[in-house]
Formats: structure tokens, sequence, C-alpha cells
């Protein structure tokens, strides 16, 4: 008796700490991410599910059970990971490069005396090189969105 009240609590402690564990990963989902992680989220509930209809305190094969649900938290909390790694390390980095980047070249308009034509002409050609530049920085972004969405 002793030695079966011993491995019940052992698998509440288990099915407590699965559930508890599922709940931070979802609370660490950024917001605007929600609804591309909403399936992966569902993914782990289609798992618990058998706990809540056909498994009982009897049944033999909870030991099985806690593992897939256990599984299936650890690819969830690696994808929310690996998400949250492409936002800051890649989206994050290059939004705030292109809030630096700077059109107008100051230094390039007050170092010397200009014709307007020339003026005109090397400002257009800094303001190219500065747009793709940006036009750059916004496909890696975008390249970055694109992995996201596939992981």
């Amino acid at each position: 008796m002793c030695l079966q009240e011993h491995r019940l609590k052992v698998y509440k402690q288990s099915l407590e700490l699965v559930l508890e564990n599922y709940y931070k990963v979802c609370q660490d989902v950024p917001l605007p991410l929600l609804k591309l992680l909403t399936p992966h989220m569902e993914s782990v509930l289609h798992y618990l599910q058998p706990g809540v209809s056909t498994l009982n305190w009897s049944s033999m094969n909870i030991d099985a059970y806690l593992h897939q649900v256990h599984s299936a938290n650890a690819r969830l909390k690696e994808i929310v990971d690996g998400v949250k790694e492409v936002i800051s390390k890649n989206i994050e980095k290059k939004i705030d490069e292109i809030r630096r980047v700077i059109l107008f070249d100051k230094k390039l308009a007050t170092s010397r005396v200009w014709n307007i034509e020339e003026f005109v002409e090397e400002e257009v050609k800094s303001m190219s090189l500065q747009g793709r530049r940006v036009h750059d920085m916004v496909k890696d972004v975008e390249n970055s969105l694109q992995v996201m969405r596939w992981q």
C-alpha cells in the first residue's frame, strides 16, 4: 500500500509539474505572436487530453503519457525560445539599425560650398546608398519573419 501511495504521489507531482511548465511556456509567448504559436500550444493540449478523458490513477500507461506530454511541452518551449531569439537577435536588432539610419548626409551638405546641381546629385547618391542599406535590412527582417513562420 505504501509503495502504491508513493507512486501515486509521484504521478500527481509529475502531472502538476507538466501543467505548470505548460502554463509558463504559454505565458512566455509574446502577445503579437500568440496567433502564430496557437497551433503549437494546442498540440500540447492534444497530448494532455488523454489525462482528462481516459487515464485514471490505476492506468498502466501513465508513465508513457507523462513522457509524451513532457516531450510535447519541451518541443513547445524550444519553438517559443527559438522565436523569441529570432525576434531579439534579428528583428529587433535590424529595426534599431533602421531607426538610426539618416538619409540626409549633413556632413556632406556642410563640407563645402555647393552649386545646386552638384549638391542635389551628391545628396541623391548618398540617399540612394542609405536607401539600399535600409532595403537590405528590411529584407533581413522579412527573412527572419519567414524563418519564424516555418518553425
